[in-house]
């Protein structure tokens, strides 16, 4: 008798740590899971950081783009850098995280042009769906061949507001960061202007219905107001401030007024832009090209200034913006408006590895700060 109720016990010994051990299997494999889980939410971060470190390390080289020591940063300047970034200081192990950064500070071409913004740049688009990563191939910078680009959506023009200036760069810059004129450049030919009005129904689609501007001033010119101020402004090789403006009294006819429709030397006004967006170039048959393709400038910049309050024609109602782009011409491109500095982060985890992205942009023209103004 006692021999069977041994028996049983061995027997409900081993069924009990049969449990335990299963339990204990099962609860070791979730712990190694959750380390594992653990692990590489820890590489998700890692990869994130390592993008920040290569967009440090991309703003220490557009500061001293050949290496003399000299901040000589220029809005031309655009590189890219593999392993910019590696996570192990003491440089004798593998990189567990390293990151490539990239400086885009040029306009990117797209059949016959180069444009400003960079594409997917445009403060005139929903900052959500515009990135600059969607027009540029990863592998080497240079933008997506496969991707059918419309210039014509606004995630490729900016805004420019009542009482707002900008300054667009017109000079290209070398591998030491020193400034090339159009009259160098291989190629140009010149350049176009393009402003538009926005979406009447407030969409951002690139063929909508816009805006048309009220040009039915009876106390002005027939044609409207003058909307938009532009200057050339730049400085010669000695330092000296050089500009062009527009000619108030091309194309005035005694008291009636025939201001040139195509775009010349002429005033930016509203009659303008509701016929055409194309309302200023630069080739050889305009007194432009005299100043942008002078040999002896050390800069150039095209500025433009909202200088009136936009009205639509039928209602009078106020018009929140307008949207500008500028086309150029050339065999290079020339320096953009912004320069925009791409880190990209990646960590290998246990399971996978990690990607993430860091995005610096930066003013190359010092908007804001004085330097330029506009005046007679």
């Amino acid at each position: 008798m006692n021999d069977t109720r041994s028996a049983y016990s061995l027997v409900f010994a081993f069924l009990v740590m049969t449990v335990m051990m299963i339990v204990a299997g099962s609860a070791i494999q979730n712990t190694n899971e959750k380390l594992q889980l653990y692990n590489d939410l820890g590489s998700s971060s890692q990869a994130y950081l390592a993008a920040q470190s290569a967009a440090e390390a991309a703003i220490l080289a557009i500061q001293d783009p050949d290496g003399d020591g000299v901040n000589d940063y220029s809005p031309g300047y655009e590189s890219t850098e593999s392993e910019a970034f590696c996570g192990n200081a003491d440089g004798t192990t593998s990189c567990d995280s390293w990151g490539n950064f990239r400086v885009l500070a040029k306009q990117r071409g797209y059949g016959d042009y180069f444009y400003t913004p960079l594409f997917g740049t445009g403060t005139a688009g929903n900052s959500e769906e515009c990135s600059v990563l969607d027009y540029i191939d990863p592998s080497d910078g240079e933008v997506i061949d496969a991707l059918s680009i419309d210039v014509d959506h606004p995630c490729h023009w900016n805004k420019l507001s009542y009482g707002e200036s900008t300054i667009i760069p017109l000079f290209d810059t070398d591998e030491n960061g020193n400034p090339v004129l159009p009259a160098d450049l291989a190629g140009f030919t010149g350049w176009n202007l393009r402003i538009r009005t926005p979406c009447e129904d407030g969409s951002l689609e690139s063929g909508c219905v816009r805006f048309e501007l009220d040009e039915t001033n009876l106390s002005g010119p027939l044609g409207g107001d003058n909307i938009v101020a532009w200057e050339l402004i730049g400085e010669d090789m000695d330092g000296n401030p050089v500009h062009l403006m527009t000619d108030d009294t091309l194309g005035r006819c005694g008291f009636s007024d025939c201001r040139p429709t195509s775009p010349s030397n002429t005033e930016i006004y509203e009659e303008k832009i509701n016929n055409d967006d194309l309302v200023l170039q630069s080739t050889s048959t305009t007194e432009i090209e005299s100043v942008t393709l002078l040999p002896n400038l050390r800069y150039l910049y095209l500025q433009l200034e909202l200088v009136h309050p936009l009205e639509e024609l039928n209602t009078l109602a106020s018009i929140p913006y307008l949207e500008w782009q500028l086309e150029v011409d050339s065999g290079e491109a020339l320096a953009n408006a912004w320069s925009f500095v791409v880190g990209e982060g990646y960590a290998q985890g246990s399971v996978s590895l990690y990607y993430d992205t860091f995005l610096l942009f930066r003013s190359t023209t010092g908007e804001g700060s004085g330097s330029y103004s506009l005046s007679n």
